[in-house]
């Protein structure tokens, strides 16, 4: 199955669809007026590349430590070419890269749901300044007995590290958690009334919506 075919069965699966190229937080595309583009438009600038060859497979460079250990599994990672006509910006980094105010952080559910429909969840900030880049990768994985995009976006690829400890916290109470120096200085995750896990230096960190 080609990327072409992998695209068409994600946009008509029916977990998936457009809403999954939806771009509410992290790195984001528009137009030279400032309209985003995201679901439908983001499809169809997918498509330009693929159509047109704008794009090559580079698994094998990505480093192991950004690669996922489950979820989506069995990832390939395309970069691709972003037409000259749209403006594409880089909203996200690992938590090493950025200097960020740590109170600023908070904890939100992702717009990519496990496969088996529960929520991801991401960690975002006002506080990334977005730079602007000329590609965008798609990673490919496993999904409902099938290939599909697991996300697309402009910019490096960066770690899909776990939250460990977030399976302690209701979804619904994601909003609530505090991310604050640990007794050592290294970034924690609580609650107001107990500590939940220290954040990897490489957990993504995206741009809030």
């Amino acid at each position: 199955m080609n990327l072409l075919n992998i695209l068409e069965r994600t946009v008509n699966h029916p977990k998936l669809g457009l809403a999954h190229f939806a771009r509410p937080s992290g790195s984001y595309i528009q137009e030279k007026d400032g309209t985003r583009i995201a679901g439908k438009s983001f499809v169809e600038l997918l498509e330009w590349a693929l159509e047109n060859g704008r794009f090559e497979e580079v698994t094998d460079e990505v480093p192991t430590f950004k690669k996922p250990k489950d979820n989506f599994g069995n990832c390939q990672y395309f970069r691709f070419e972003m037409p000259p006509e749209v403006e594409a910006f880089q909203g996200a980094d690992m938590l090493v890269d950025l200097d960020v105010d740590l109170d600023t952080l908070r904890v939100q559910e992702s717009n990519h749901p496990a496969q088996d429909g529960s929520p991801i969840p991401e960690i975002v900030t006002s506080e990334i300044e977005p730079r602007r880049v000329n590609f965008g990768f798609i990673i490919v994985g496993d999904y409902d007995g099938g290939r599909a995009i697991w996300t697309a976006h402009p910019g490096e690829v960066l770690p899909a590290t776990p939250i460990e400890g977030i399976d302690q916290v209701p979804a619904d109470t994601w909003g609530t958690l505090e991310i604050v120096h640990g007794d050592s200085g290294e970034p924690t995750l609580t609650t107001p009334t107990k500590i939940v896990s220290t954040l990897s230096m490489h957990q993504t960190i995206k741009l809030a919506g």
